[in-house]
């Protein structure tokens, strides 16, 4: 299975209800979220954005 570039991944709240797509940078063999950033440096922003993604999304 190739690597998936802006691959939708459906968001969920904590309760279950649909919030909408997150599009994946990359999605590779179906289980790994790739999130790439254009930045001198990552900001604690950028960490808690990922976390979220990664906590909301059944993957």
């Amino acid at each position: 299975m190739c690597p998936a570039a802006q691959h939708p991944i459906k968001v969920y709240e904590e309760d279950g209800a649909l919030l909408g797509n997150y599009l994946a940078d990359l999605f590779v063999e179906g289980r790994l979220i790739v999130e790439l950033k254009t930045a001198k440096s990552l900001a604690p922003e950028h960490d808690a954005q990922i976390l979220a993604y990664l906590k909301s999304s059944p993957v």
